[in-house]
C-alpha cells in the first residue's frame, strides 16, 4: 500500500466515512476510491485536494514521501555480489526509461510493459507516473481508427479537457469512447462499428479516468 493511500484509507476510517461516500463525493467509483489506497492507481492532483478537503486532512507531505526514492541503511561493502551493482544500474535507467504498463480494459491485469524514453521529465509531454496502456477490447471504436488489440497511451486524468477520445467508466464497465460537451452539463457520447452511435448523459454519470494521447495500431495480417 502507498503511503498516500495508506493515509486516505485511515482518515476514511476514522471520520466514518464509506468507500461509497467518499468516490461519490469525488466524482469517481467506489472501486477506484479502493484501489488507490491500495496502491493500485495512480491519483491525480486534482483528486488530491478533493480528499483533502473531505477528509480535512493534508495529503502533500504523504505525496512527496511516496516520489522519494528509498535507500538501505547499510552501505554495502566494495566487495559485494553484482546484485549490487544491477540495483545501481536500475536506479540510473528510471532516471531515462519508464516501464509503462499495459493493462486489459479493466486494468486488472499487466498484460507487458512498454520501455519508453524520458525526456525533459516527460514521457510525449506528459508526467511518466501518470501514464498507461490499454489494450482495446473490441471494435466499438473502428470508426475511429481504433481496432481490436491496438494500443492505446492514456494519460490518467478525472478531469473533462474539452473534445477528445476519454478512457472512462460507466455502470461498471470501462470503455473508450469520443466525448463532446453540449449545454449545461450534458455530454454527448460517440463510438463507431458499423455505424455511427451517439446518446446523450449528464457528465456526472460517468466517471473520467483518462484520455488517449496516441494508439499503436496492430496491422492486419488477413
Amino acid at each position: 500500500m502507498s503511503r498516500i493511500g495508506d493515509r486516505i484509507k485511515t482518515a476514511r476510517i476514522s471520520k466514518n466515512v464509506s468507500l461509497k461516500e467518499l468516490g461519490r463525493k469525488c466524482g469517481v467509483s467506489q472501486s477506484y476510491i479502493s484501489d488507490v489506497e491500495s496502491g493500485k492507481r495512480i491519483i491525480n492532483d486534482a483528486l488530491i485536494k478533493r480528499i483533502s478537503s473531505i477528509l480535512d486532512i493534508n495529503l502533500n507531505e504523504a505525496m512527496l514521501e511516496d516520489e522519494e526514492p528509498s535507500f538501505d541503511a547499510e552501505v554495502s561493502d566494495q566487495n559485494t555480489e553484482p546484485e549490487g551493482a544491477n540495483i545501481e544500474w536500475q536506479s540510473a535507467l528510471s532516471s531515462i526509461i519508464k516501464d509503462v504498463p499495459v493493462y486489459d480494459i479493466n486494468m486488472d491485469k499487466v498484460l507487458e510493459y512498454k520501455h519508453l524514453p524520458i525526456v525533459g521529465n516527460k514521457i510525449e509531454g506528459h508526467n511518466p507516473d501518470r501514464l498507461v496502456y490499454i489494450k482495446v477490447p473490441d471494435n466499438s471504436m473502428r470508426g475511429f481508427r481504433l481496432r481490436k488489440d491496438d494500443l492505446v497511451m492514456i494519460a490518467l486524468n478525472h478531469e473533462f479537457l474539452g473534445e477528445r477520445l476519454y478512457f472512462i467508466e460507466e455502470d461498471r464497465a470501462r470503455k473508450i469512447r469520443h466525448i463532446k460537451k453540449l449545454d449545461g452539463n450534458n455530454i454527448l457520447i460517440s463510438s463507431q462499428d458499423a455505424s455511427l452511435k451517439t446518446r446523450t448523459c449528464d457528465i456526472h454519470g460517468i466517471s473520467i479516468i483518462g484520455y488517449l494521447i496516441k494508439a499503436e495500431i496492430m496491422l492486419l495480417t488477413h
